[in-house]
């Protein structure tokens, strides 16, 4: 069992608040891009473009790196599966931004069945859904709506961002 939220499961066997898996790496395309360590956008010695945007990383991963684990746990349990699939897939730099661009529309549209189903029960409703939860069942996991959707906002804008880097993206799990 997690400490933390008591997960025990054959379908996520790692705590759900460390899972192994998931590192999304931009891969530059620029011409000095192969001077740059791998998995960075940028020499060792010059500050990281991502670093202000406090991305979560893994354990072996780069600053520039997104650890997507968290994320596609959320699609999948929000009923998301196709777009947390498509976490596990390389990306070219257009193809980065188009899927950041369905993360948002995804987000967008779920926010607002959320608020309108809270609305037409009558319970209070603001546009951040705090402390509205979800549960699930089979494994016993609580999460924040809000919290989720926040990481999958992140990831969003990681690939937005590396996208108009004209940086490829690649999965590593």
């Amino acid at each position: 069992h997690c400490s933390e939220c008591g997960l025990l499961s054959p379908l996520i066997p790692n705590c759900i608040h460390f899972p192994m898996g998931l590192d999304l790496m931009p891969k530059s395309s620029a011409p000095e891009a192969s001077i740059f360590p791998r998995g960075m956008v940028h020499p060792e010695s010059e500050p990281c473009p991502y670093k202000d945007d406090n991305n979560p990383t893994g354990v072996l991963a780069t600053c520039c790196s997104f650890r997507g684990n968290e994320t596609a746990l959320y699609l999948i349990a929000m009923g998301m599966g196709q777009l947390a699939l498509r976490l596990f897939e390389d990306k070219l730099p257009e193809e980065a931004i188009e899927f950041a661009d369905d993360l948002r529309s995804t987000v967008a549209t779920y926010r607002k069945v959320m608020l309108d189903a809270l609305k037409r029960a009558g319970e209070p409703a603001d546009s951040t859904l705090a402390g509205c939860t979800a549960k699930v069942q089979d494994v016993g996991w609580e999460f924040s709506i809000e919290k989720a959707l926040h990481e999958i906002e992140a990831c969003a804008k990681w690939h937005e961002k590396s996208g108009k880097m004209l940086c490829s993206t690649k999965a590593w799990f």
